[in-house]
């Protein structure tokens, strides 16, 4: 305690409550949204610091005492890549469990289906195709038509090249072409 803390000891907590009451007013006066995406923000890299063994004091305690909290650019590019490492061990096991014998097939065990996954977020990405959803059927594609589909399959190649489309777009329009060719394949030999 500073000596002005000892002579009056209520001030203290009087400084305490006043910048929560003043932290609150400002997160009050914020659209829900961005309270949101702040705290999960705030809590995830309370988790990543966490992984990483560092002792330190919680990122939402100091954001609920009203001290300020800076992100530099190197935190969120390290946070973005463990989200990427996490992101491509899912969609390996989603794949392997999902289209076994299609990955065996192509001859993708774990780590080649790990490449593939990278090397397939880098080319969804290049056509323009970033929701997650669209993501996934993208890499699906990879393991289901191989890894050069979008350059080797014709009407794949239209799709996707085509640069006044957006992404979402592209790949309805990937699915929709599988689905009406695999109806296609069932009603020929006669299975519809």
């Amino acid at each position: 305690m500073t000596d002005s803390e000892s002579a009056n000891p209520g001030s203290a907590t009087k400084v305490h409550y006043l910048r929560n009451k003043i932290f609150f007013r400002l997160l009050g006066a914020m659209p829900w949204r961005i309270c949101g995406i702040l705290l999960i923000v705030v809590m995830a890299l309370g988790r990543l610091f966490d992984s990483a063994g560092q002792q330190r004091v919680s990122p939402f305690f100091l954001l609920c005492c009203g001290m300020s909290l800076v992100i530099r650019r190197e935190q969120v590019e390290t946070f973005k890549a463990a989200l990427r490492v996490k992101y491509v061990q899912q969609m390996v096991a989603h794949l392997h469990a999902r289209f076994p014998e299609e990955c065996q097939r192509h001859g993708y065990n774990s780590q080649v289906l790990t490449d593939l996954v990278s090397h397939g977020i880098t080319a969804a990405e290049s056509y323009g195709i970033w929701q997650a959803h669209d993501r996934q059927l993208y890499l699906e594609c990879l393991a289901l038509l191989g890894s050069r589909f979008d350059t080797e399959i014709v009407w794949a190649t239209r799709i996707l090249s085509q640069s006044d489309v957006e992404g979402t777009a592209k790949m309805d329009a990937i699915h929709e072409h599988l689905v009406v060719t695999c109806v296609n394949e069932h009603s020929k030999a006669g299975r519809l």
